[in-house]
């Protein structure tokens, strides 16, 4: 750390990793007034009277950049720590005094005495400061203002926001699909800035990156990431490689969020989720919900926690019994070992929770051995396999899906917006929530205010409730809530569109 009184340098552009945490918990404090766990400060203000530190943040009075400014009539002062270590004469309706150092600017916060010892004006906050909100409030003073507090993603014109898909490779059309599905809300918005900054976005090949090894300049240069898709990862290495960055409706393995941060915010039900559903849909078509459920699952990092959530939805059926079959390392192993379950122990649906190609492999047995046995799966893993099944095949497939469905929420706006960048509706069940989180991100940003950050990006997503999108039912989030959508819905597919099987619908809660 530099000492007091010394000036800005080249060398303390590169701060040290502590040095760099305490800014950015530092600037959460000056611009929200909330600490490192997210809690507010607490401050008293015009002789006693408790106010939270969000509405009594410095960046209120003082302005975000520090650079002091007239608020209900009076004259804040210039906070940037060239101002601050410098005497002030009098003059522009402020009083002079003595230069500060770190203790008496801690003074000043915490009991509102200014340099010279006398006491401040009663409008000035007296904030309750822990060692280390001190610390990391002072390590954020020293930078406000300069170079080195550029907000990532952010110019005085412009919101870089990023994503990350296959664009070449055998997964290139999906890739594609899910870039139209972005631009196509964020192109709808292109007419209104957010608070005059135009919103532009950088598009990663995942598929040329399978690791992303090479995406550190994402977190670097860009505010956050939209709807990416990296087939490989699961969220947890992600945000490995993606330090800081917030991510909104990741996709793939990434959208179960399991190990992820808190500035990771899911858009589409959890595959745990949409399991739920299928054991209520399966209990309910059951006489007296008793019967047997046979469980296929595994193939990646998601399967097992679906699997889990799958087995605690069936314990509040006591007639239902689960036996499971897990994705072996050799599929092929799969055929003997499901040919056996179907001929011995007879089950009265099978649901299969891995990759499309599982559910082939299972389809060809069922076809065999149990030929009027229903099958569900998620739509998100299934892909366009069940388009090739044939008819009596499919017709017992029941897909939980998150694709809109005119009957239910009007997609019109969706495929109008589509159709305003020259694109359509391609792979509608991921399409939508890519669409959905560009739509929920755009929204987070303009809640954020003009103080456009990270952490007032989180903060303004936390706070939607029943938003709107017109693809998926409604989002909300919290502050301990990060899935915005907990409903799925049942579905057949058929060659001319899925044919909806009831409404939306999330996990039955025991009584």
């Amino acid at each position: 750390m530099l000492s007091l009184l010394l000036p800005w340098s080249a060398a303390a552009q590169v701060p040290a990793s502590a040095d760099l945490a305490a800014q950015r918990a530092g600037k959460r404090l000056f611009q929200l007034g909330l600490n490192r766990q997210g809690g507010d400060l607490q401050a008293q203000i015009g002789g006693g009277v408790p106010l939270s530190g969000e509405r009594v943040a410095c960046a209120r009075c003082h302005g975000v950049q520090g650079q002091g400014q007239r608020e209900g009539g009076a004259a804040a002062p210039p906070l940037r720590w060239s101002v601050l270590t410098q005497g002030r004469a009098a003059g522009a309706g402020l009083l002079a005094r003595p230069a500060h150092d770190e203790a008496s600017l801690l003074r000043a916060v915490r009991n509102g005495l200014g340099a010279d010892g006398q006491p401040l004006g009663a409008a000035m906050p007296r904030f309750q400061l822990g060692p280390r909100e001190a610390a990391d409030l002072v390590a954020y003073l020293r930078v406000v203002g300069t170079d080195a507090d550029a907000e990532a993603g952010v110019s005085a014109d412009t919101v870089r926001l990023a994503t990350a898909l296959p664009l070449t490779g055998p997964q290139a059309a999906l890739g594609q699909a899910l870039r139209q599905g972005i631009e196509a809300c964020l192109a709808r918005a292109a007419g209104s800035a957010i608070f005059g900054r135009q919103v532009t976005l950088t598009v990663h090949d995942s598929h040329a990156d399978p690791q992303a090894l090479q995406a550190a300049a994402l977190a670097d240069d860009h505010l956050a990431l939209v709807a990416p898709w990296w087939p490989q990862l699961d969220a947890r290495a992600l945000a490995q490689r993606l330090p800081g960055l917030p991510v909104i409706g990741a996709l793939g393995q990434a959208a179960e969020l399991d190990g992820a941060p808190p500035h990771w915010f899911g858009i589409a039900p959890l595959l745990g989720n949409q399991a739920r559903v299928m054991v209520d849909a399966i209990a309910d078509g059951l006489p007296g919900r008793t019967g047997r459920l046979l469980l296929v699952a595994g193939g990646d990092t998601v399967a097992p926690l679906a699997a889990e959530a799958l087995r605690a939805q069936a314990a509040q059926y006591p007639g239902l019994q689960v036996s499971t079959l897990a994705w072996p390392a050799q599929p092929a192993a799969l055929v003997p070992a499901l040919t056996e379950a179907l001929r011995h122990t007879p089950p009265d649906a099978l649901v299969v929770l891995a990759p499309a190609d599982a559910l082939e492999a299972v389809a060809g047995t069922v076809a065999r051995e149990a030929p009027s046995l229903p099958i569900h799966a998620s739509q998100s893993q299934a892909g366009s396999a069940p388009q090739r099944w044939p008819a009596d095949l499919r017709s017992r497939l029941r897909l939980t899906t998150t694709t809109p469905q005119a009957d239910a929420l009007a997609p019109a706006a969706f495929l109008a917006d589509l159709q305003a960048i020259g694109a359509r509706p391609q792979l509608p069940a991921l399409q939508s929530q890519a669409y959905a989180a560009a739509c929920a991100t755009l929204e987070g940003l303009r809640r954020t205010g003009r103080t456009l950050s990270r952490d007032g990006l989180q903060r303004g997503l936390e706070s939607l409730r029943n938003f709107q999108t017109g693809v998926l039912p409604p989002i909300s989030f919290g502050p301990r809530q990060r899935h915005g959508v907990w409903e799925a819905r049942l579905v057949r597919p058929a060659p001319g569109g899925d044919q909806p099987l009831g409404t939306w619908r999330g996990p039955r809660v025991p009584d």
